[in-house]
């Protein structure tokens, strides 16, 4: 039976974009810990995508973005 796990956790006084940086390097820190080699970004303007790149960069970390499809009716 494997030990117990306990993670830190962060919680965000305001939401939104100012915030972005410091989850892609929680996820960068998490990704080395676990050793996970994929991470998932939602980018709707490709913002995020581009300051994920510039984070991620020199790692084995592969990064999959993805974005919404606007509805026509």
């Amino acid at each position: 039976m494997e030990a117990d796990v306990e993670r830190k956790v962060t919680y965000f006084r305001y939401c939104g974009e100012v915030n972005t940086g410091k989850v892609l390097h929680a996820v960068k820190s998490r990704c080395k810990e676990t050793n996970l080699s994929k991470v998932v970004i939602a980018s709707e303007t490709g913002r995020s995508a581009i300051k994920a790149i510039d984070v991620f960069r020199g790692t084995n970390i592969k990064i999959i973005v993805v974005t919404h499809y606007p509805a026509t009716t």
